[in-house]
């Protein structure tokens, strides 16, 4: 389920959380059930600002929520952050008088809680104000690859899309099959039981080579391995824009040697001190 984690630059208590942002969040175990790997979240800061000053409450950032592992502080965990994006500009705590996060005030004070979760819908609303468009009002995906032109592209990602969800729709009849957001993290396809339980995470990629060959960050390929038996991926080769078809081929589970070929493109790196 999605959650908004608190990142302020200032708290009202003395706690000061050891925070990375878009790298890791610590937080304390109560709430250690809210913060689930591979689950999507925003960032959320209040009006504190340091020196004492004061700023807008509002949303700054997005992305997976990744690894959970004790921090050195007794008490508190902290997880890693994947696929970090920020919300440029950042989005407002409300629309007007209405506030994107519903039942959040208490006592008279806005979102006490450091880590809340949140519906799908939510969500999203708070990511269309970022100007990202919501899952109904898009049918493009992170379908990967390198092509020459941003609406290129687009089509592409889009004709990926639209063959994975006739596929996936005509499969999972019983089901709710939803497009997700073009920036959404870690995955592009929702599938759903009746119940909203998830039944399968799909993340779609497209090109107009001949071969299945795509591009994956690490926050998605560490996704596979968070979803398990529960993720696919879904690759559209040989596209053809005009007729909007192409081949399909879909692997299901974590993203292993023996079902696909990873090549690293980057690293992330950190110098380490004598003492490491």
């Amino acid at each position: 389920m999605p959650v908004i984690l608190a990142h302020n630059e200032e708290s009202a208590s003395s706690n000061r959380y050891r925070d990375i942002e878009g790298v890791e969040y610590e937080f304390p175990t109560m709430y250690r059930a809210r913060v689930v790997p591979g689950d999507r979240f925003v960032y959320y800061r209040g009006t504190r600002r340091p020196g004492g000053g004061r700023g807008p409450a509002e949303y700054f950032g997005t992305g997976l929520i990744g690894e959970v592992a004790p921090s050195e502080r007794a008490g508190h965990l902290y997880c890693e952050i994947l696929d970090w994006r920020p919300l440029s500009p950042p989005v407002s705590f409300k629309r007007g008088d209405e506030h994107l996060e519903p039942g959040g005030v208490a006592g008279g004070r806005y979102y006490q809680q450091g880590v809340r979760t949140v519906s799908d819908e939510v969500l999203d609303a708070i990511l269309r104000e970022a100007g990202l468009r919501a899952p109904e009002e898009q049918v493009s995906g992170s379908a990967g690859g390198v092509y020459p032109g941003a609406d290129h592209a687009r089509a592409v990602d889009e004709i990926a899309v639209e063959i994975a969800l006739a596929t996936y729709r005509a499969q999972h009849y019983d089901a709710s099959v939803q497009s997700m957001s073009h920036t959404n993290p870690g995955y592009d396809i929702a599938i759903r039981e009746p119940s909203g339980e998830p039944r399968l995470y799909v993340e779609v990629k497209g090109t107009v080579g001949p071969r299945p060959r795509f591009h994956m960050s690490e926050g998605q390929r560490r996704f596979s391995e968070l979803r398990g038996a529960l993720y696919r991926l879904f690759v559209v080769y040989s596209i053809d824009l005009e007729a909007r078809t192409g081949a399909s081929v879909e692997r299901s589970g974590p993203l292993t040697a023996t079902e696909v070929r990873l090549e690293a493109e980057h690293w992330r790196g950190e110098v380490l001190s004598p003492d490491d």
